[in-house]
């Protein structure tokens, strides 16, 4: 944080709420847990309100966007991070037809097929490091490869493990923020695979 008037609430309805509640433990009163769901969210007056990988995982996110205005000051910011479908088509072809059987086997065997996979992931890596037009060659560079195993066999299970995860174009990212009534939404295509979107909060709230 960077002053004593700062303060950040998080949100996290499931059981990994405990996680967040051990991490910021040294900001003390500054930063509170709600145990409550996206659309639940209260009035406040924050400058900015955020949600990095979630948005991609909600079939309908619409009711949690348009609550996300609920929280902020007008003039505050909505950021939102999602899977993107430019420069994913090629992993979408290979991902659709693994999840198929990924999202029936238990936890115990997906963890086993993830550490297979990924033996072929850091392979695949080494090459799209050294090979520009091969597809994620950016997000392999920049990202993946630069992560510890444990890590990466983490990232693998992310994709593998959900039942729902919808990639986004440009124009449907952008989009699901205007609906929610933001404004001045612009968006940044992260290492050619994902969209970083943002939108600000009308200068008069409005319903």
């Amino acid at each position: 944080f960077p002053s004593h008037d700062t303060s950040v609430t998080g949100v996290e309805p499931s059981a990994a709420g405990e996680v967040c509640l051990d991490n910021p433990q040294r900001w003390g009163d500054r930063f509170q847990l709600l145990r409550t769901e996206g659309q639940n969210l209260p009035a406040g007056r924050y400058d900015l309100v955020l949600s990095i990988g979630v948005i991609h995982h909600i079939p309908d996110p619409l009711p949690v966007l348009r609550a996300m205005r609920a929280p902020l000051r007008p003039g505050g910011v909505c950021l939102i991070w999602v899977y993107g479908k430019e420069g994913n088509q090629a992993y979408l072809l290979v991902a659709k037809i693994l999840r198929f059987f990924s999202t029936k086997i238990p936890h115990r065997w997906l963890v086993y097929f993830c550490w297979g996979l990924w033996v072929f992931a850091r392979l695949y890596g080494t090459l799209a490091c050294r090979i520009p037009f091969l597809p994620l060659h950016r997000y392999m560079k920049q990202f993946f490869m630069k992560t510890t195993p444990d890590k990466q066999h983490l990232i693998i299970y992310d994709q593998l493990n959900p039942t729902f995860a919808k990639y986004y174009r440009r124009e449907e990212a952008e989009e699901l923020l205007r609906e929610a009534g933001f404004q001045a939404v612009e968006s940044n295509h992260r290492h050619d695979y994902s969209w970083t979107v943002k939108g600000t909060m009308p200068a008069t709230k409005c319903s």
